[in-house]
């Protein structure tokens, strides 16, 4: 009897022992902010402590696209380290941007076009500066199965898709002139809007929608596939690279932060230029 209760012991022993062990196995890690990415900075010789860093660098995109390239050159920037303690990027619906943000210079860097900053804020050059300008850049009309017509009898029965809040260029106001241009009532049109560029893209490849307007250089990108193409636009202007102010007149950080805006996937060096006279070698 006293081995059987020995031996009970030492079982029970033995099954407390891994609930513990089970207990102290570490929670999966719940991806809270999925808009968003973040990393420190170190410098190589490492600051005394009064003098670390505490000021984080901040970008504001439009989409996710190029985030990770940006953030992976950005975050191995000995320069920046000995600026600022991390970099932020985030990405928001276009409409997200207000003039709040502007003004209090909430974000160091922004990616936009100057109608759409210029109207929320008509003095903005005196809290942003331009750092680079993407060149012009042609706009289609894409479709499946059938070429793309803009008359009543091809479009009767088709559905357009477009990005939600009627603001961006490439995504709304110009393909809303391309119809009208075409004669056509936009009123009288089945549109469906979407919030963010993946989210259109995916509606036209699963067909729940028959045409989007885009430029061609981004389906790479997002694995978009299309039969046929219509030129929208031969010259869409592009967007600018906003930058602080304050750090435009710091050429070697502008110039690092110009580095990493044109490693951009859908942005090649002979695609933007610096604006002004700041100068990079």
């Amino acid at each position: 009897m006293r081995y059987w209760l020995l031996l009970l012991v030492a079982a029970a022993a033995v099954l407390l022992a891994s609930m513990g062990m089970v207990q102290q196995q570490p929670q999966p890690f719940v991806l809270r902010d999925y808009l968003s990415a973040s990393c420190e900075l170190t410098t190589l010789t490492k600051p005394a402590p009064q003098q670390q860093q505490t000021e984080r660098l901040s970008i504001l995109l439009g989409s996710s696209l190029g985030a990770d390239k940006m953030l992976e050159i950005l975050c191995r920037s000995e320069l920046l380290a000995q600026q600022f303690a991390g970099i932020d990027i985030i990405w928001r619906y276009k409409s997200f941007l207000s003039a709040q943000h502007i003004i209090e210079q909430q974000y160091d860097v922004m990616w936009g076009r100057d109608y759409a900053l210029h109207g929320l804020v008509p003095d903005l050059e005196q809290y942003y500066g331009v750092l680079a300008s993407t060149a012009p850049f042609k706009v289609y009309w894409l479709s499946k199965g059938r070429p793309v017509a803009l008359t009543p009898e091809y479009l009767a029965d088709k559905k357009i898709g477009v990005l939600a809040g009627g603001i961006s260029q490439t995504f709304y106001l110009q393909p809303i002139t391309s119809l009208q241009h075409a004669g056509l009532d936009a009123k009288t049109l089945a549109f469906r809007e979407y919030n963010t560029l993946p989210a259109l893209y995916q509606a036209f490849e699963s067909g729940e929608v028959d045409i989007i307007p885009t430029p061609l250089w981004l389906l790479s990108s997002y694995g978009v596939h299309y039969d046929y193409a219509l030129l929208l636009e031969p010259a869409m202007p592009g967007a600018n690279w906003y930058i602080k102010s304050g750090l435009l007149s710091s050429t070697k950080v502008a110039c690092e932060l110009y580095q990493a805006v044109a490693a951009v996937p859908f942005v090649s060096t002979e695609k933007i230029m610096l604006a002004g006279d700041l100068r990079c070698d």
